[in-house]
């Protein structure tokens, strides 16, 4: 938004854009039958996939009649014809692959398409505006907008999976009407000087953005990233900046020279045009030319739209004249929304196209079934419209971040100082020590060399000629924490070496009684917990450098490579963006205790965005985590000997005790995390899953444990929301729920991929399992996480006691603005 408009008192509309208030930018009650005239491109384009498959699109499309688009008389016939004349191009153009893309467009086609495309105003390639915004219908006609119910007017290859990908898309767009309907409030609010206006607008605009990131999310569940690289990408390209086409595509009968044009890609979707325009978030550069040549292929209307928003008085500029605490906690939560949005984004642009396309490099295979190159190296860190995708998301996302204003603290009475919480890293040990004093070094010999001696098959004995050395030389936490971290990745090594078939029974005293000794001093238990794992276990890689995935490592490595390394850092990514929400819950106890209501709402939001934040590092697992690998060795590594088949006699710690004892394996359940949220927000869990819970608290430090004690014996935040009818409130308090309830579905997601999957197919195959820790007939630990728990029962347990959590919906505007997933 830039300078103000001549006339002030004008009310900005969106009746001139197009724009539905049910639907969004997305077409309403698109056609699916053309004038019978058109039936030749209907015969085509309907049989897409099909013709593809038996390589005779072109074929049929050589002995078309060359029709007059005159007979098309109204915007949703041209919609459809452009549609259809789109996916006969699409699928000329890309017939045999990658390989062997045509140069020249017929005239049959060529024309029809180039008069369609003047007359609405699209470039004569296929658009977004084509494949999401105008393909579609219900299945049912009276049923429900729901992925269920949604299917496309012309299927394109690729199956379920690209069905996934523009019905997904589609419910982006859709879940976004009420921001786009917003817009018109915030602008005449900033107009008017009518604060109380633009928050309303800004919070209904955040809370769509957050469903827009709810249901791109869903990518994950409905799309198979070898398809969309292998086949959705190459048929969505274009002809501009793709080396497989460098000289573009004649359009015969249209023009001699050839033509270049970007292919359908996400930048062409007018929604984060207008949310950029109205923040003010500006975008420079290379990225920002690329942003503003794709409004190109937008729809005229959606176009004007966007550069009107961005004529009017500059929200940002408001913002910060007015110096109003709640009007800045809206725009920046409707800033942070945005920012979470993109990086979500960017984790779906590396999973469906870098890992896809990392993976086709390797094996140059003929990829059966695919239209991507024999050797995929043309299109590589491109996006389907062409652009250096990576690069430009990061570049976008960075730029958004630069938007965000300062936010003001209240005053905290409830502290966290006596827990041992970092402000920036939270749970995490700030600045683990790397070396032990000298005395130790043997310790850190053998724990250094972890993986390399569980290959080798000679870590137990290189630990029963270890000396036996007594604690007493380590003088602070800090020491502790990583004599701590060595002797139990030993002591894991030792117990696990030859896998789940021969775990061993007795730990040699050696390792035992400084192991039990240095537990004792912390409060730990004599195993690997998560508190070693995660929270200790780490370094910067460059300690100038961000703590980022690329730039953080393990002070011990465990078996597993590159996934275990990815598994430690992603979860302790997930507890590093936490940190802000463990800062506000003193906010909103203190709030709670004084009554302050605005208090509580501000660190609610602080805490459900942190949750988000959370979920989309979760995420960053299906990245860089092999299931196999964390399966087959990480797992059992991390496995304890309570309730696990495996080692049902437990583990006897050779001069400590002379029975054996029992210890849960490192889990998640010990972060302090969700304890901490479940107590705030009152979420309760009964059963042999709430005992469990509890139980874990054992393997937690103390502070720790204390902290989760404390907030417990705080006023009920859910009855005070209860009581004080506040609409504002009850959405906080419903959104920190509907995050955390999404975060566990997430687990959920993950625990499949990663153990479920994993265990089905090592119980089919029965193999050895080379490199592998996994006991070769794959059963003992069926079901069990590295808890002991049995996983899967106890994940959907806490997910629908979270869920029970959520306060009944009290008004229309809730009843808008929430969404609780229940996946």
């Amino acid at each position: 938004m830039a300078g103000p408009e001549s006339d002030s008192k004008l009310i900005f509309s969106l009746d001139p854009y197009h724009v539905s208030e049910e639907f969004g930018f997305i077409l309403p009650d698109p056609l699916d039958k053309l004038p019978a005239y058109y039936q030749p491109w209907m015969d085509i384009a309907l049989r897409f996939p099909e013709l593809i498959d038996s390589h005779d699109l072109r074929s049929h499309v050589n002995k078309m009649p060359l029709l007059s688009s005159r007979f098309l008389k109204n915007h949703h016939e041209l919609r459809l014809a452009h549609l259809a004349l789109c996916s006969m191009t699409a699928g000329y153009v890309w017939q045999e692959g990658e390989d062997d893309p045509i140069e020249m467009l017929p005239c049959n086609l060529a024309i029809p398409l180039w008069e369609v495309s003047q007359r609405l105003g699209l470039p004569p390639i296929i658009t977004y505006a084509d494949g999401v915004l105008a393909n579609w219908r219900k299945k049912n006609p009276e049923g429900p907008l729901t992925i269920e119910n949604l299917e496309q007017l012309f299927k394109f290859p690729g199956g379920d999976s690209t069905r996934g990908f523009f019905t997904v898309s589609l419910l982006v767009e859709l879940v976004a009407a009420p921001a786009l309907q917003n817009i018109p409030t915030v602008i005449n609010g900033v107009r008017s000087g009518d604060t109380e206006a633009v928050i309303r607008g800004l919070e209904v605009i955040s809370q769509s953005i957050q469903d827009m990131t709810d249901r791109l999310n869903l990518m994950h569940a409905h799309v198979e990233p070898s398809v969309f690289h292998g086949t959705l990408r190459v048929v969505l390209s274009g002809w501009r900046d793709n080396p497989c086409m460098p000289n573009g595509l004649i359009y015969e009968g249209v023009q001699t020279e050839p033509m270049h044009y970007s292919g359908a890609s996400a930048a062409e979707s007018s929604l984060l045009h207008c949310f950029d325009e109205l923040l003010g978030v500006k975008h420079e550069g290379h990225g920002g030319a690329f942003l503003t040549r794709m409004r190109s292929y937008m729809l005229p209307p959606h176009r004007k739209l966007i550069e009107d928003i961005s004529l009017q008085p500059s929200l940002k500029t408001f913002v910060q004249q007015q110096a109003n605490e709640d009007l800045n906690q809206a725009f920046t939560q409707c800033v942070t929304k945005l920012l979470t949005f993109r990086n979500q984004h960017i984790n779906i642009a590396s999973r469906f196209v870098v890992i896809p396309a990392s993976r086709a490099k390797r094996t140059a295979a003929h990829n059966k079934g695919q239209l991507i190159s024999k050797t995929p190296v043309q299109l590589k860190g491109l996006g389907t419209g062409g652009s250096s995708f990576m690069t430009f998301l990061k570049t976008v996302r960075n730029e958004t971040k630069q938007t965000v204003l300062p936010i003001t603290n209240s005053k905290l009475i409830f502290s966290l100082d006596p827990y041992h919480v970092s402000e920036e890293f939270g749970f995490i040990l700030p600045d683990p020590l790397d070396k032990l004093p000298a005395h130790y070094q043997p310790w850190m010999d053998i724990a250094l060399r972890f993986p390399e001696h569980i290959d080798s098959h000679d870590l137990r004995s290189h630990v029963n000629k270890m000396p036996l050395l007594s604690s007493r030389f380590l003088k602070n936490h800090h020491e502790l924490r990583l004599a701590h971290l060595a002797l139990c990745s030993m002591t894991a090594g030792y117990v696990w070496q030859e896998g789940e078939d021969d775990p061993i029974e007795m730990l040699p005293c050696n390792l035992a009684i400084p192991l039990w000794e240095v537990s004792q001093r912390l409060g730990l238990p004599p195993i690997i917990t998560y508190a070693d794992a995660v929270l200790t276990n780490w370094r910067k890689k460059n300690p100038e450098g961000p703590l980022t995935i690329e730039n953080l490592e393990q002070l011990f490595k465990f078996p597993g490579g590159d996934s275990t390394r990815g598994f430690f850092t992603v979860s302790l990514l997930v507890e590093l963006v936490a940190a802000p929400a463990l800062q506000n819950i003193p906010t909103v106890i203190n709030g709670v205790r004084s009554g302050d209501t605005e208090a509580v709402i501000r660190g609610l939001e602080v805490i459900s965005q942190s949750i988000q934040d959370m979920t989309d590092r979760l995420n960053l697992m299906h990245v860089h985590v092999e299931p196999s690998v964390f399966y087959g060795t990480l797992r059992v590594v991390l496995s304890g000997w309570r309730d696990n088949p495996c080692m049902p006699n437990g583990l006897i710690y050779e001069g400590v005790q002379t029975e054996p004892m029992h210890y849960s394996g490192a889990s998640a359940a010990e972060g302090s995390l969700l304890h901490c949220f479940d107590e705030l927000l009152g979420v309760k869990h009964e059963g042999h899953g709430g005992a469990f819970l509890t139980r874990m608290r054992s393997y937690m430090l103390p502070p720790h444990r204390k902290l989760i004690e404390d907030i417990s014996l705080q006023p009920s935040l859910k009855t005070f929301v209860q009581q004080q009818a506040n609409e504002d409130l009850n959405q906080a308090f419903t959104q920190c729920v509907t995050k955390l309830l999404t975060f566990r579905n997430q687990h959920i997601n993950i625990a499949s991929r990663f153990v479920v999957i994993p265990a089905s197919r090592a119980k089919r195959t029965a193999a050895h399992n080379k490199g592998q820790l996994i006991s070769k007939t794959a059963v003992p630990s069926k079901g069990l996480g590295t808890g002991g728990s049995s996983f899967m029962t106890f994940l959907k347990t806490v997910r629908n006691e979270t869920k029970q959590t959520v306060l009944p919906i009290t008004s229309e505007k809730n009843a808008l603005n929430t969404n609780v997933s229940t996946m």
